[in-house]
This record gives structure tokens, C-alpha cells and sequence, in this order.
């Protein structure tokens, strides 16, 4: 196995490879099941816009067009992406516990903040 993937030259072992392996199908599954359904509870977005971005995505991911749109993606832009991502879903989690109440000049300045944060991080 050594041989084949080079575990001694990165400095791991199988045990850690198949423990991390594992730890990120288990955090993909969670992904998997939770994502539509945070999306979908937003009022104003379409189910139908949801599952046809998964089936793009599903395509993507299953052809040659995922790595070659990785590869010409900045490495900053990546960072900016999924740090805005980030603040969106959290914002999300607390808007749907309840902390966060409706007020929508407020939600648009923190839109526009993570926004410019993504411009910044992808310019930089």
C-alpha cells in the first residue's frame, strides 16, 4: 500500500487515512441531509432551484469540469468563498433558533459586508 500511495513520503499511516477518510464521509453524510433542509426552509428560495443546483453540482462532481473550475479558482477567491459561506450559514442557524429576528436593512448590511469580504479576500 506504501508503494502505491506513498504513505512513508507524507508521513501517514493506513490508520490515519482510513480515520480521516472516515471522519469526512461522516461530515459530508451530515451535510448531505442537513443543507436542503436549511435551504429549504428560507422563505423566497425554490425548491426546485435547490435540487437542480445539487444535479449541476452532482455532474460537475462526476466529470473532468469540477477539477478544471478548482483549478483556475484563486486561491483567495476560495478563501473569501468559504469564509462568506460561513458566515451565511451561521447566520442562518441563528436567524432559525430564533436570535436573530427579521430586520431586513440590518440582514442587507450584513449581506453586503460578507460580500465585500469575499471581494477583498478574492482581489487581495
Amino acid at each position: 500500500m506504501d508503494k502505491c500511495f506513498l504513505l512513508s513520503a507524507r508521513a501517514a499511516t493506513v490508520k490515519n487515512e482510513i480515520y480521516a477518510g472516515l471522519i469526512t464521509f461522516i461530515a459530508m453524510s451530515y451535510i448531505f441531509a442537513v443543507n436542503p433542509a436549511i435551504l429549504g426552509s428560507i422563505d423566497g428560495i425554490d425548491k426546485g432551484a435547490i435540487f437542480l443546483s445539487g444535479c449541476v453540482y452532482l455532474i460537475l462532481s462526476l466529470t473532468l469540469a469540477r477539477k478544471v473550475v478548482t483549478e483556475a479558482t484563486p486561491e483567495n477567491f476560495k478563501l473569501g468563498n468559504a469564509v462568506g459561506l460561513g458566515l451565511f450559514v451561521s447566520f442562518l442557524g441563528f436567524h432559525n433558533a430564533g436570535n436573530i429576528v427579521s430586520a431586513p436593512f440590518i440582514s442587507s448590511i450584513i449581506y453586503a459586508l460578507a460580500l465585500l469580504f469575499i471581494l477583498y479576500l478574492a482581489l487581495s
